[in-house]
């Protein structure tokens, strides 16, 4: 008996449910042609032009179609550390050779001579020379073969010429 009875509701529960899903597509369908009047009314009743707007977007434009931005470069400002010292001669005529911030070519200088305004070669040791900066009175020394040099302050030490 209760086998019976749980066939008769499982029958019933699921002819319900079919009935209902029928039912409810068949409310909801819109044809097609009413669809398209709808879209219609919108666009007359805005008479706004969506997709040309949103092509002017550049998040909403390909990549072909983006502005390509001519890109110049920063002109960065040469610092007495770009330059890498690559010989010292310490003798009686004391020089350098040098290759200066990123161009290939080497030049050679002396006590006195400058590669970039307003550093000027002071002194020449065997391992590193000293550079003065004549604006601030800073002295910067520079080590064969270290791109990077350490600056050094010269807060005790005499302007240049006194």
């Amino acid at each position: 008996m209760n086998k019976k009875l749980f066939v008769i509701l499982t029958s019933w529960g699921l002819s319900l449910m079919l009935l209902s899903i029928l039912f409810n597509t068949q409310q909801y369908k819109i044809p097609l042609s009413e669809a398209a009047r709808s879209e219609m009314n919108l666009t007359h009743k805005y008479d706004i032009d969506w997709k040309a707007i949103l092509n002017e977007v550049a998040q909403f434009k390909t990549i072909s179609q983006v502005d390509k931005i001519d890109e110049k470069p920063i002109a960065v400002k040469a610092k007495i550390s770009d330059s890498r010292i690559i010989a010292i001669v310490a003798d009686t005529k004391r020089s350098i050779s040098i290759l200066k911030a990123k161009e290939q070519n080497v030049i050679t200088l002396g006590v006195g001579d400058s590669w970039l305004t307003p550093w000027v070669l002071q002194d020449i040791f065997p391992d590193r020379v000293v550079w003065f900066n004549s604006e601030n009175n800073e002295t910067f020394e520079q080590f064969i073969f270290e791109s990077v040099p350490i600056p050094t302050k010269s807060s005790s030490k005499k302007k240049r010429g006194q």
